[in-house]
């Protein structure tokens, strides 16, 4: 089997994998943040973290994404260097 042929479906997941990794970034990067709540904490004596950061399913979502187009960009990458270097060994 060449290496054209072994390179397509590699290629192809290359492709998905920056997709979803541009996809994720652009997404993350150009969501509004907002968050707006209200609490009465008379008897607890806890104190609320002014810098904490909630995360929704709508901001965990885009991340995610990224990630996993991170995981296949990478996994395809490898797998065509290696496929590079398996077909210089045997010629």
């Amino acid at each position: 089997m060449s290496l054209v042929r072994r390179a397509r479906p590699a290629g192809a997941v290359a492709v998905l994998g920056a997709l979803l990794l541009v996809g994720g970034v652009v997404r993350v990067l150009t969501t509004p943040e907002w968050f707006a709540w209200s609490a009465r904490a008379q008897l607890s004596g806890e104190s609320f973290a002014p810098g904490l950061v909630v995360l929704d399913r709508s901001d965990v979502l885009p991340m995610c994404l990224a990630v996993l187009g991170l995981i296949l960009l990478a996994g395809a990458l490898g797998y065509l260097l290696g496929a590079r270097r398996r077909g210089r060994a045997s010629a």
